[in-house]
């Protein structure tokens, strides 16, 4: 076999296989856990980013950078269970293996290119695991140190309880916090116990400490403690420690202070916990050098996010989350650790692609009113939020952060799929009984044409015209039983929903009306465009071609018909159909939505037409409405879900 062979079979292995991506998320479902409770649309989005990085590894000989973060950080991974993990790429393993035998013309091919597969996904199997143990312990530590910061008040108190908790989680004797100024290095957190100790306040010079220059470059250093240093390091080698580590901390690139650890030979500042514990130690210091006034406004900013009745949440520039408020803890099941994290960690795996066109319109506007996004929480549930954005911005008009309000509009989606399957029913319904009473009517409507046939011409004409009104009404019966199938077949979705285009919608009807378009003079125009909707494309189509095919037989000739989608709130849009015919009265604008309605005794069909559209849009969790001013026209509005 060739190289050239082998290449051609792993190029099946990639996000745009529709078969491949199907059988790496039925793989995921069948491991359990967070996989089984996710949607079909989810999993899918998954097995499409990890196939994309499985390509990548394959073309360049590395998974992309911070791949495997992406399995470990955001929700629900950060509280998934190691086994349910490792089972999902085991059977991933297993799928692939099987598939890649299934394509390739002989069994050596296929051991070829399985031999390529199968190190990349062991190898970034055994990173993730090896992380998520590391996340494990390191989450832990910096959680409760947060709360140790958040709660609070008084800054020494808050330290030097954080020592104490660093130096129990890590096993060694003596932790110090020390705050680095200008000039002074000062003592915040003694949490140590020994017979030589710091006097809490302490401070002193900072040329009496050599290692901060070291300190300066952000890393791990160990030195042996110098008994003609400073003060404090003499105090610790009177104590009968050998050596002092220390963690530099660092915000916004200045060197605000140092973990200090003390010891015969400290390792502790080289702890991967330490590198996850470093980022909000220095900020908090960076806080308390500021002025009072600034942490009173920092903790009146914490306040009112906790008293928001909405998920709240700050961001940098580049969406990465600074501060969340309680709810929104709540809600998505995280702790206070997402600080730092960005936002797209949280979005639904079936959202990213469309949360990247939100942040675009986030970036480039203000202020952003009646957005809509879906977040996946900590249970792999998914969320859907309403969202609102706010740029804050300086003295100076530069923005700092971005002030992000959420709600909750989940229960109104249920809602709607509740509604949808019981007018289901009653349609499908409708629609047996309608059935059941075509043959009996044509067999009535039949017998009753030959006996108006075979009746003589002297009959009594009583008798004729009983015979032909029987006739009537069995044709007219026939009628609406052909109308009631109708109205129930454009309740029942043909397949689950999806997203459908509106110029999709206007190519139906333009080809189902094609012969009422011919010499009516009508014009059909396309409005606005602003949103996809989100339904069954067959029952969306019957309902425009009614809507169309109502303003057109009422309107008379040279009707000018608008058909358009505007996005009414996060969510929903409206889709109307404005003609300029001759407007309903104000007592009639209610009644035509009901069955067997019509304008007028004279107006032609069953009157079904706008109880149909009813039916449809409230089968899609909407509602059907019209505007209207008689001699002027009339505008036929359609609520409905947007993806």
């Amino acid at each position: 076999m060739s190289e050239a062979e082998i290449r051609a079979l792993l190029a099946a292995v990639g996000p745009d296989n529709p078969e491949l991506v199907r059988r790496w998320g039925a793989s995921l479902r069948r491991a359990g856990g967070f996989y089984a409770d996710m949607d079909a649309e989810g999993l899918q989005a998954i097995a499409r980013t990890t196939l994309g990085s499985l390509a990548f590894a394959l073309e360049h000989g590395r998974l992309p950078p911070t791949t495997e973060r992406r399995y470990i950080d955001p929700p629900p991974y950060r509280h998934q269970p190691l086994h349910e993990f490792v089972l999902a790429g085991l059977l991933v393993d297993r799928m692939l293996r099987d598939y890649l035998t299934e394509r390739a013309p002989t069994p050596d091919l296929a051991a070829a290119a399985i031999a390529r597969v199968d190190p990349v996904l062991a190898g970034a199997l055994i990173k993730v695991v090896q992380l998520r143990q590391q996340q494990m312990s390191a989450g832990q530590l910096v959680a409760d140190v947060g709360k140790l910061l958040a709660r609070g008040r008084n800054p020494r108190r808050s330290f030097d309880a954080t020592c104490e908790r660093v130096a129990s989680t890590l096993g060694v004797h003596r932790c110090l916090l020390v705050a680095i100024d200008d000039g002074t290095v000062e003592v915040y957190g003694d949490s140590y116990s020994g017979d030589t100790a710091v006097p809490a306040g302490h401070a002193e010079a900072r040329e009496a400490f050599s290692w901060i220059d070291e300190a300066a470059d952000d890393r791990q250093h160990t030195h042996p403690l110098d008994d003609r240093s400073s003060r404090l390091e003499h105090a610790l080698l009177t104590d009968g420690h050998l050596h002092l580590a220390h963690r530099s901390l660092v915000t916004q690139g200045q060197l605000v202070g140092a973990l200090l650890f003390a010891g015969d030979s400290p390792s502790a500042a080289h702890d991967e916990r330490i590198d996850a514990l470093a980022p909000l130690l220095a900020a908090q210091l960076g806080y308390v050098r500021q002025t009072g006034a600034l942490e009173q406004a920092d903790a009146a900013i914490d306040d009112l996010f906790d008293a928001s009745p909405n998920m709240m949440i700050e961001l940098d520039r580049l969406g990465r989350i600074l501060r969340t408020n309680d709810r929104f803890r709540r809600e998505i099941g995280m702790p206070g650790d997402v600080i730092g994290m960005p936002l797209m960690w949280l979005v639904h795996p079936a959202w990213a692609e469309r949360f990247r066109g939100l942040w675009s319109r986030i970036e480039s506007e203000d202020r952003l009113h009646e957005a809509r996004v879906d977040l996946i929480a900590a249970d792999s549930r998914r969320r859907a939020l309403a969202l609102e954005a706010h740029w804050i911005r300086n003295e100076s008009g530069d923005r700092t952060g971005c002030l992000v309000a959420l709600w909750n509009v989940t229960d109104q989606v249920v809602q709607a799929e509740e509604d949808r399957a019981r007018i289901d029913e009653l349609s499908a319904f409708a629609h047996h009984v309608a059935h059941d009473l075509q043959a009996p009517l044509r067999t009535i409507a039949g017998f009753t044409a030959m006996i108006a046939d075979e009746l003589p011409d002297d009959i009594d004409p009583e008798l004729r015209e009983a015979a032909e009104r029987t006739q009537d009404a069995a044709e007219r019966a026939g009628d609406l039983v052909r109308g009631l199938l109708r109205f129930a077949h454009g309740t029942r979705s043909e397949g689950r929903s999806r997203t459908v285009a509106l110029t999709t919608l206007l190519d139906d009807v333009r080809a189902k009306l094609a012969a009422d378009f011919e010499g009516s003079g009508c014009r059909l125009e396309v409005g606005p465009d602003e949103a996809r909707l989100l339904g069954d494309e067959v029952t969306l189509s019957t309902m425009l071609v009614n809507l169309v095919g109502n303003a057109m037989q009422h309107g008379g000739a040279s009707t000018r018909i608008e058909v358009g989608v505007q996005v009414t709130r996060p969510g929903w849009a409206r889709l109307y159909v404005k003609d300029d015919g001759p407007g309903i009265p104000v007592d009639d604008r209610d009644r035509i939505f009901g069955a067997f309605e019509r304008g007028t005794d004279r107006t032609p069909g069953t009157g079904l037409g706008l109880a149909i559209v009813r039916r449809i849009a409230r089968a899609h969790g909407g509602d059907v409405s019209v505007e209207s001013t008689v001699g002027e026209g009339s505008v036929f509005a359609v609520r409905l879900p947007t993806p």
